[in-house]
């Protein structure tokens, strides 16, 4: 039956948007734009919290390039944490989960008067079309990126640009394709930009260290994973975990998760019992980025932990399912990659691939 609905909506979906579209409004706008003349804008990052990660260095670009202009943040609850403390937000905006909610929620925010809205993700532009129609006025330009469909989203949008796709990260692809629609000049020192971590939340981390008497070699293993696609089977983390432990026996390893794998940690406990670090869970996402910047090394098969980590410029062993696509690699060059097979997903990765290349990743940055 799904499948039935997914086909219908696919034929009707032009036929209601050529009709739904004459009865929308958007300001006529030709590139560049023009940030100088503009007051406050609204970006829409409304995914995870990986996502947002990648997208910080493009809001510090931003502020340095227009020091002038007001940014806002449409974000959702789940990456709004990783906005902590930034000064370069004026406002930032949760995304309501319910649908009656959202609508008078970016309704309130037309009072913004906002200058441009630029969506971020860049899939759903039916989505995001949407939400500018609500909140921009007869001032506001709205951008998307462009498709070969162009039709009818052009009577969408103000702006239609081609996104700088290339052999290139999800940062560099979100700096540049400012670049582009703002004529400024592309400035890589920005895809090395660090995430900046409040001092009381250094303090979790340092605390936590000292009181397991930690130092050394410290590898942060994340067992957690955002989708069962990207979650590695009990037994593949034990396996891997007793490789690791034979072959680098002064290396401390402290476990990360989240409570819903708990039947993980269990059994982990038990099959280990003293030889591994657990880290508890706590409300502030910043307590384990500290403990992240913390680390010798990192492996994780989730992308939060990926992002934050490249970002801190930390060695790591990235675990992806098929889906995972090249821009969404880290960002920075110190990694090894385990992919997923074919049409698989993480839990047919065998502990033996993992220890070959983590073994990689350690005999090319262990510091001596």
């Amino acid at each position: 039956m799904s499948r039935i609905l997914k086909k219908l909506e696919k034929v009707l979906k032009w036929p209601i948007y050529s009709i739904v579209t004459v009865f929308l409004s958007k300001k006529d706008q030709q590139l560049p734009l023009d940030g100088n003349s503009m007051q406050r804008i609204l970006l829409v990052r409304d995914d995870r919290i990986g996502d947002m990660v990648v997208s910080l260095p493009l809001i510090q670009f931003i502020k340095d390039t227009f020091p002038h202009l007001k940014i806002d943040i449409l974000c959702s609850k789940s990456n709004y944490g990783i906005l902590k403390d930034n000064l370069n937000i004026y406002q930032k905006y949760i995304l309501p989960k319910s649908k009656i909610k959202r609508v008078f929620y970016l309704r309130s925010l037309k009072k913004n008067n906002y200058d441009c809205i630029i969506p971020l993700v860049f899939l759903k532009k039916s989505r995001y079309g949407f939400f500018s129609q609500i909140i921009q006025t007869k001032n506001t330009t709205s951008v998307v990126f462009e498709t070969s469909n162009k039709e009818p989203y052009s009577k969408i949008f103000s702006v239609m640009s081609s996104i700088p796709y290339g052999n290139f990260t999800m940062t560099e692809v979100i700096l540049r394709w400012f670049c582009l629609l703002f004529n400024v000049s592309f400035k890589d020192q920005y895809l090395s930009l660090p995430i900046s971590i409040p001092n009381e939340n250094k303090t979790v981390a340092e605390t936590y260290l000292k009181n397991h008497s930690l130092e050394g070699t410290l590898v942060v293993y994340n067992v957690s994973a955002s989708e069962s696609i990207r979650q590695l089977e009990i037994q593949t983390h034990i396996e891997f975990l007793d490789l690791i432990l034979q072959k680098y026996p002064t290396f401390s390893i402290i476990i990360l998760y989240i409570e819903k794998d708990i039947e993980t940690i269990v059994e982990l406990k038990r099959h280990f019992e003293n030889s591994l670090y657990f880290f508890e869970p706590t409300n502030e996402l910043f307590d384990t980025i500290a403990l992240l910047e913390k680390a010798t090394f990192v492996v994780s098969p989730n992308t939060a932990i990926t992002h934050v980590t490249a970002s801190l410029d930390i060695p790591l062993l990235s675990i992806q399912s098929y889906l995972s696509t090249p821009e969404w690699k880290p960002k920075h060059s110190k990694y090894r990659l385990v992919t997923a097979k074919e049409k698989g997903n993480v839990s047919n990765i065998q502990a033996n691939e993992l220890m070959s290349a983590f073994s990689s990743l350690i005999n090319d940055y262990t510091q001596q």
